[in-house]
């Protein structure tokens, strides 16, 4: 009768240490599975960032400005004829973050000129940039909502 109240004590004693074990393994576990959940969202965010600065780095503004030739002078057959100055126009292409201060300091300068007119001129320039900054509003949005629906709390069971 002893050695079966010894075994039953042993077995006791083991399955204790069994359920110390268990609990110490799952500990560990959702100590990996925090990592985890960490370095997932840390790869997706720094691969949307990294796509965020190659649309911001692929915009571009082109503009056409009007410069003036020089004075020439044509000779034509026996009389001297002077050409008046001509206007020619000028490509000005502007890259990347440059755009939005071009955009803003347009925007700007027309509020300033007639700030009661300022739905129309709002609309014109949303027009004119919505095909340049749609997709670089669209991926801000995905970083801001991203970072919003992403649990960064632990649960404080958890905190050792």
């Amino acid at each position: 009768m002893a050695g079966i109240i010894l075994t039953i004590l042993l077995q006791r004693k083991e399955l204790r240490l069994q359920r110390e074990e268990l609990r110490d393994t799952r500990k560990e576990f959702e100590t990996q599975n925090d990592t985890l959940k960490l370095q997932r969202f840390e790869n997706t965010f720094f691969n949307v960032l990294n796509q965020h600065h190659q649309i911001v780095n692929a915009i571009d503004f082109r503009y056409y400005k009007n410069k003036e030739k020089d004075r020439k002078t044509s000779f034509l057959s026996i009389s001297h004829e002077m050409k008046t100055p001509a206007e020619e126009k000028e490509v000005v292409i502007i890259n990347g973050r440059d755009v939005f201060r071009f955009r803003y300091n347009k925007l700007k300068d027309e509020l300033t000129k007639s700030p009661n007119d300022y739905e129309r001129i709002y609309l014109k320039h949303y027009e004119d940039a919505q095909t340049d900054f749609g997709h670089y509003f669209r991926n801000l949005y995905r970083m801001i909502k991203l970072v919003d629906q992403t649990d960064f709390f632990y649960n404080s069971s958890k905190v050792s």
